[in-house]
Parts: structure tokens; C-alpha cells; sequence
């Protein structure tokens, strides 16, 4: 009995067996990203949550307490959960400001953890555009302006990591003019 009636049943198993696989596969991933615990979201107590009598602006230090938390939508095999860490190991200063925008907070909040000593602060608008044009790149990118006998000069540097990188960059801005 060694036809060609056991060659096709060996097949059929063989089909069956791959067809239970892919079910326990994509049946353990569902159980697994639907059994996952997620946190409640954080919340301000019930009596620390009331509007502040006079401005917010100002530097504000973490206090002992503090807890930072993210929470990120997953999804595996078209089922999805939410995914949440906390930690208390909180470190850092938030600065609130009606006039600056982030890029001018990080700079704030970096001079202020320099001892180099103080700093010329850097043009924030150099800054935005330097961050604009390493988005659009997808490479990093550092602008330097400065004023020399009265002319603005500078420098656009970007950093590559490979030659794939590079020949991209060059055959980008070869398009554009």
C-alpha cells in the first residue's frame, strides 16, 4: 500500500497540519494582546485639581511623587490593546511660558543645566529650520548663522551614515535645481 492513495493523504495531512498551526498562531497572538493589562489613566486627585489663582508661567522642578506615563494603541494581527508604563523616576523641569515655543524652552532648560557658564542663546528660528530640513531629509542636520563685517553667513552641514544615504542626498538636491 505504498501508491499513489498514501502520497496524497500524506499531503492532506501535511496541508492540515499547517492550517492548525496558522489557527493556534493567530488564535495564542489574540489571547496574548487582549489578556494584557492596561492601566487607568493617570489623573490629578480630586483636591489638587482646581484652576491656579494668579499665572502659571514659570520654571517648574519635579517634585518627589511625580509619575510619568505613556500609553500606546498596539495591534498584532488586527487585534488591538492599549499598552501603558509608568515610573516615578521623574527627573527634569518643565518650563511654562506664554511667548516660547519648545524649541525655545529645551534651549532654556538646557542653559540652565550647563556649568559652562551662560550661553548665547541660539536664533529659534534657525533652530525650527534646521529641525524642518532634517525632517525632510531624514538625516541630521546642523545649521550654523552667524554675522561677519555685517553679512549673514553660515553653514548647512548634514551627516550621512551611508553611501545609500549619501547618493539619496545627492540625487535629491540634483532634482531641485
Amino acid at each position: 500500500m505504498s501508491g499513489p492513495g498514501r502520497r496524497r493523504r500524506w499531503w492532506q495531512w501535511l496541508l492540515v497540519g499547517v492550517v492548525l498551526l496558522v489557527v493556534i498562531v493567530v488564535g495564542g497572538a489574540a489571547i496574548f494582546v487582549k489578556s494584557q493589562p492596561s492601566a487607568a489613566p493617570l489623573t490629578l486627585p480630586s483636591a489638587a485639581a482646581r484652576p491656579p489663582a494668579g499665572s502659571v508661567d514659570g520654571t517648574w522642578d519635579v517634585a518627589a511623587g511625580s509619575v510619568a506615563g505613556f500609553r500606546i494603541r498596539e495591534s498584532a494581527l488586527g487585534f488591538g490593546n492599549d499598552v501603558t508604563g509608568r515610573t516615578t523616576a521623574v527627573t527634569g523641569t518643565a518650563i511654562i511660558a506664554g511667548g516660547l515655543n519648545v524649541r525655545q524652552a529645551e534651549q532654556r532648560s538646557h542653559a540652565k543645566k550647563s556649568s559652562k557658564g551662560p550661553k548665547a542663546p541660539r536664533d529659534p528660528n534657525i533652530a525650527d529650520l534646521e529641525s524642518t530640513v532634517s525632517n525632510a531629509l531624514g538625516l541630521k542636520v546642523h545649521i550654523t548663522h552667524r554675522v561677519d563685517k555685517g553679512e549673514d553667513k553660515g553653514e548647512i552641514k548634514i551627516a550621512y551614515s551611508s553611501l545609500e544615504q549619501m547618493d539619496d542626498l545627492t540625487r535629491r538636491l540634483s532634482k531641485s535645481g
